[in-house]
């Protein structure tokens, strides 16, 4: 299951596309609904009823409170002193144009409340089961289009703060981002999404999902699967305006499963992973051809590296340095040593962190060289580990 640890270093990272906080989301093309907690914040007052939330990028899909269940309110000073919309038990809101989304990418500034809550549905169809669930199923949220429903991403859990989901499909195939990490599910399910009312969702013909106790900042709709500089754009823009730290995500996570010998005493040794215990786009590693090397499938690919490795000898005075080479050509800065070892068999740890940025077809090895008394130093099997995280 995916988590959020509270240990996890947290970054804001500014993307490529360089837009500003005014206008942020009408300067990327696609837009079709913006919903912010701006365009009320002006006019209302703490605990006032939300009849109408404009719709504020000029199509005119406004939500309008349908005056059933108890009303949508708007609260002051949620999240870091600034407003949200609260979702009442049964309200639901209809849009006064209502929009169809293929291809599409959803930002949700929300704070969750119990599983399984709606955010919008088909009003087209009263009795059928087509819209969107948050938390659905084991924490995913969920696509539903008649019988048939998939999950945007893998589990997570967010807790009870406001955070930034991100849900989308490109070519039939769904992806979502929290926070800036990619959790997406890749699965695939077609058909239209038509968005004709928020906060509620049917399941079946018996079973109903409202918005009871979902709090929202600002719900932003395009028409299009963006692509990775401007869905970092906006997502980097959401954070900096509520101030929600974006989180690094492990993408690739590597181990070692044989005793190497790395204590090299002319020239360098890289080391070879051919555990490979979890991998994601957009970084590749091919533990038969290239157990050696981690690399990048997409130019621009920054990358936060985390490297662990465990030493065992016999031999008193070892001395192991643990470089990354880049491309097999270039030594990055920031290189490690283990000091002089005291031979009685205890491992001994040997940690290197830093940041890089690769692009397509490029790779990084971490290699060692040996100092002082000659002989074996080994690496202890399955506790030595690259850790590779991407930066949103």
């Amino acid at each position: 299951m995916f988590r959020y640890a509270s240990s996890l270093a947290v970054c804001v990272v500014l993307a490529t596309t360089l837009i500003s906080a005014a206008d942020s989301p009408v300067e990327i093309d696609g837009l079709v609904a913006w919903y912010r907690v701006d365009s009320l914040h002006g006019t209302m007052k703490g605990r006032e009823k939300v009849s109408v939330w404009p719709d504020a990028s000029g199509h005119g899909h406004d939500l309008v409170d349908d005056e059933n269940g108890m009303p949508a309110i708007f609260e002051v000073v949620q999240i870091n002193g600034l407003p949200a919309v609260r979702i009442d038990k049964a309200n639901t809101h209809a849009v006064t144009n209502p929009f169809d989304l293929d291809d599409h990418t959803i930002f949700l500034v929300y704070a969750p409340a119990r599983p399984r809550r709606g955010l919008l549905r088909n009003e087209l169809d009263e009795r059928g089961s087509y819209g969107i669930v948050l938390r659905q199923e084991l924490e995913r949220d969920v696509l539903q289009q008649g019988q048939t429903s998939a999950p945007y991403g893998t589990d997570f859990d967010v807790e009870k703060e406001f955070s930034i989901t991100v849900l989308g499909r490109e070519s039939e195939t769904l992806r979502e981002f929290i926070n800036g990490a990619d959790i997406s599910s890749e699965q695939k399910l077609g058909g239209v999404v038509r968005v004709g009312r928020f906060f509620e969702t049917r399941q079946t013909r018996y079973v109903t999902s409202d918005g009871q106790g979902l709090r929202f900042a600002e719900m932003i709709f395009y028409d299009r699967f963006l692509d990775d500089n401007e869905r970092n754009a906006i997502t980097n823009h959401l954070s900096e305006k509520y101030r929600i730290a974006l989180r690094y995500e492990a993408r690739a996570l590597l181990a070692t499963a044989s005793p190497q010998n790395v204590n090299v005493l002319s020239g360098v040794r890289p080391v070879e992973w051919k555990d490979r215990r979890e991998l994601r786009e957009p970084l590749g590693h091919d533990p038969e051809k290239s157990p050696t090397r981690l690399f990048s499938t997409r130019d621009g690919t920054r990358v936060r590296l985390a490297v662990s490795l465990r030493l065992t000898t016999a031999v008193v005075g070892a001395d192991i340095r643990v470089f990354v080479l880049k491309n097999y050509e270039e030594y990055l800065p920031g290189e490690v040593g283990s000091g002089p070892m005291t031979g009685d068999g205890t491992p001994h740890a040997v940690e290197l962190e830093m940041t890089l940025t690769l692009n397509d077809g490029e790779f990084i090895e971490i290699v060692t060289s040996g100092g002082g008394a000659e002989g074996e130093v080994t690496l202890v099997p399955g506790e030595s580990i690259l850790t590779a995280e991407v930066l949103p």
